[in-house]
């Protein structure tokens, strides 16, 4: 075995892989397939230690079951993310994978259900009535394959990259709440951080579910006190808020439509659940704000460029002008608990996975 200086080891299997990626700058896909699944993760660990970016990434997607091709770059502008399933698409235009139990994705988003503080669970002006609860189970979860809603994110996302480089260098960096962070920050595809891009959770009743894996969020059939928009959180419990019951018993067409798209036959799923949708959003330049209608970083500065808070205002001394790209709700003001982040522009978001929860 070899070993640094840290606890981080090594088998000499995949040292050899690692060397040889040094020594001609590729990585030999059938030399990964041999190493067994702890030899594999090593392989992972070492790539992140050593910051060799490529082999972190290509191994990552290996892990989540994808077979990302090799000596070729991660590609954020790809039709599709490189881990979907390469079967032919439903003439829906969408489908969605069962994430199962034991996929380490699975765990990430229950641990993404943690909120920071379950006294605050069930509390808040957007809370519907239930009997106490203390803790979000992640029961099942599903990854949305949407090809069409992929292109867009993608496209804003190209568009924000190239705007960063070359007129938006003194961007500020977002800092979400670090338990999401740490939660998603091994799931497939890295998110870009220069252009703020981020997890968030978006909580939803069941009757909505569908439209949303068919549509993606619509800003303009939502709102609130932070004008209209798509409204997102850090914390769970602040999505919980607007979250509904969908019971097996339920005759609504509606419910049953969502029934069979998620569950099929299975038998063995949970009488009560909740749905929150798991999103990559890309925060740009984002104002702050507390009351809802000035910003806290710019003297005071009217977040809004139009009188029904549909858009946002510009990024001030730039010419010619950039609007804020979202905007950050902050807790002081109007806002008690949570931090919301708020979208007028809905490509800027894709809803990557769909979790269904239950309360305890």
């Amino acid at each position: 075995m070899w070993s640094t200086s840290t606890p981080l080891r090594c088998s000499s299997q995949c040292l050899d892989v690692v060397r040889n990626f040094v020594y001609t700058g590729s990585l030999d896909q059938e030399s990964v397939m041999k190493l067994n699944i702890s030899d594999q993760q090593e392989l992972h660990g070492v790539a992140t230690y050593l910051g060799m970016l490529y082999v972190q990434e290509w191994m990552k997607q290996f892990l989540h079951g994808a077979t990302p091709e090799a000596n070729e770059d991660v590609d954020h502008n790809r039709c599709e993310p490189p881990h979907c399933s390469r079967e032919k698409m439903p003439d829906q235009g969408w489908r969605v994978i069962p994430v199962h139990h034991d996929d380490p994705v699975f765990k990430s988003l229950g641990r993404a259900l943690v909120p920071e503080d379950p006294m605050t669970l069930g509390r808040g002006r957007d809370c519907h009535s239930w009997p106490p609860y203390s803790q979000l189970i992640l029961q099942r979860a599903w990854r949305l394959e949407h090809r069409g809603l992929w292109r867009k994110f993608a496209a804003e996302r190209s568009s924000l990259k190239e705007l960063q480089a070359t007129r938006l260098s003194k961007m500020p960096r977002v800092k979400v709440r670090q338990n999401l962070v740490q939660a998603t920050q091994d799931l497939p595809l890295s998110v870009l951080k220069e252009v703020n891009e981020v997890h968030l959770l978006h909580g939803t009743k069941p009757e909505t579910v569908l439209n949303i894996l068919n549509d993606g969020l619509n800003e303009r059939y939502s709102g609130g006190i932070f004008g209209s928009g798509s409204y997102l959180a850090e914390d769970s419990a602040k999505s919980d808020q607007y979250t509904t019951v969908d019971r097996t018993s339920s005759v609504d067409s509606t419910f049953q439509d969502l029934q069979k798209c998620l569950y099929g036959r299975d038998a063995s799923r949970p009488n009560e659940v909740f749905y929150i949708v798991v999103c990559r959003a890309l925060l740009g330049w984002f104002v702050r704000t507390s009351d809802g209608t000035t910003s806290l970083d710019h003297n005071g500065l009217g977040i809004w460029a139009t009188r029904d808070k549909r858009e946002l205002s510009s990024v001030p001394k730039l010419k010619p002008p950039v609007t804020f790209h979202s905007l950050q709700a902050e807790t002081g003001g109007i806002v008690a608990r949570h931090r919301e982040y708020i979208l007028t522009h809905s490509e800027r978001i894709y809803p990557e996975y769909l979790i269904a929860y239950s309360r305890q």
